[in-house]
């Protein structure tokens, strides 16, 4: 999503609202343009250090450029930087970039916008974003640019609620090459994931530069010679966040009441403890549901009421149940963990009707939190959506504890396709 600064002459097509002729979803209040970039072999770029640092859904740039006027004369130029927007579902500009900044010599000055849409779509959900500002170079001047910037990373879409598809940043490489033979003597690359480790995400994959995640570091950085940007053109940095969203939307789920109820045919009983199916829902981790049956649990059920709490928001319930997060086991500690049962398998009933039997894993035990989560509760995906008030799920089979015939569960989490309506 971010890209990078370009140069110098402008074209600007006139007052049309698009080159298309469209208006686009997210149009830009100060107007649009068609850029056309020319090139200046006098005026060199001599070395960019570009810092990417991620957190949560946001990308924050800084990129230095070392420019030098190799003439003995003096340059007066528009300086353009390209931001590619993918609108998506987002509503306005100020929702992608949440900041922009350009300094010359680290003094701020000011900058204008024009947007030019990529695509024949006459919603113009692509667009490039162009900040625009005026640079004079006296003869043989050398001088610095930098521009920070905080914009939003784009995904492909939602697939469902507390489920996001993975990241993308994108960094325009090609438009550097305005400046002399489009060769950057040093440039030097930093990529912070710092955020995403702690949140037990990722980079999944960058393309367009040659450098390598290293998965046990925070910070991965490389330092290029002569690098030829004619090669080079697009930087482009997937990465899953997952545990963020889905740790986003449990924390908010809780804020407002808990959004089901749950039952089961039995429960736990040890002294002044009762392991209750209200634990399936509590938000608490380490306090799970056990079965009280003489063997492991089976033929035990759980029931989900879908209406919510009344003692809360009556009201607030769900229209489509399209998936289920089982944390699986007692995740007080490692000690309950194995000691105790974990389930293998279960089957979801609604209304008399199976909905499917489900597999879940055996994981090594892991303390959790809202952002790994994601990562260690089993994604159950229906067969076929629920729409019922209520559903079953049934102990069949479980992965024995090392000591203790009970078997638990330590949270449930329901994900639907539609907004709970209130």
């Amino acid at each position: 999503m971010k890209k990078r600064f370009i140069l110098l002459a402008l074209v600007i097509a006139g007052t049309f609202i698009f080159a298309n002729g469209g208006i686009p979803y997210n149009y830009i209040e100060n107007g649009s343009a068609k850029i056309s970039l020319i090139n200046d072999k006098e005026l060199i770029l001599e070395k960019e250090d570009l810092t990417i640092k991620f957190e949560d859904d946001f990308a924050i740039v800084t990129c230095k450029y070392n420019l030098k006027n190799n003439s003995n004369n003096e340059k007066k130029i528009n300086f353009a930087f390209n931001i590619p927007i993918e609108v998506g579902s987002y509503i306005s500009e100020k929702y992608s970039l949440i900041y922009y900044n350009i300094f010359e010599n680290e003094k701020q000055i000011p900058f204008t916008s024009k947007s030019e849409c990529k695509t024949d779509d006459p919603w113009c959900n692509s667009y490039n974003l162009w900040k625009i500002s005026e640079l004079n170079f006296s003869p043989n001047e050398n001088k610095s640019v930098t521009i920070i910037y905080k914009q939003r990373t784009n995904t492909k879409g939602w697939i469902i609620r507390g489920i996001h598809s993975n990241n993308f940043f994108k960094y325009n490489l090609f438009p550097a090459t305005s400046f002399g033979n489009g060769v950057i003597a040093d440039f030097n690359l930093t990529i912070d994931k710092t955020d995403i480790m702690f949140q037990e995400g990722k980079i999944v994959s960058i393309s367009g530069i040659d450098i390598k995640d290293d998965k046990n570091s925070y910070v991965i950085s490389k330092q290029f010679k002569n690098f030829n940007l004619n090669k080079n053109k697009e930087l482009v940095i997937e990465y899953d966040i997952n545990g963020f969203y889905i740790g986003s939307y449990i924390k908010n789920d809780y804020s407002y009441g808990n959004r089901f109820r749950a039952k089961a045919t039995s429960e736990l009983k040890e002294k002044t403890t009762t392991y209750s199916a209200d634990n399936l829902h509590d938000g608490d981790y380490t306090t799970p549901w056990v079965e009280a049956s003489p063997d492991f649990g089976s033929k035990d059920i759980v029931t989900i009421s879908l209406y919510g709490n009344p003692e809360k928001f009556s009201s607030y319930y769900y229209t489509n149940i399209t998936h289920l997060y089982i944390l699986n086991g007692f995740r007080k500690n490692e000690k309950t963990y194995y000691e105790n049962n974990r389930v293998k398998k279960i089957r979801i009933v609604a209304q008399g009707k199976s909905f499917g039997e489900y597999t879940l894993k055996d994981r090594p035990f892991k303390e959790v939190n809202d952002f790994n989560f994601a990562y260690e509760a089993d994604l159950i995906e229906l067969d076929n959506p629920l729409l019922p008030d209520n559903f079953n799920i049934e102990i069949l089979d479980v992965y024995p504890g090392t000591k203790y015939n009970d078997t638990c569960i330590s949270e449930i989490v329901i994900l639907d396709v539609s907004i709970p309506r209130n």
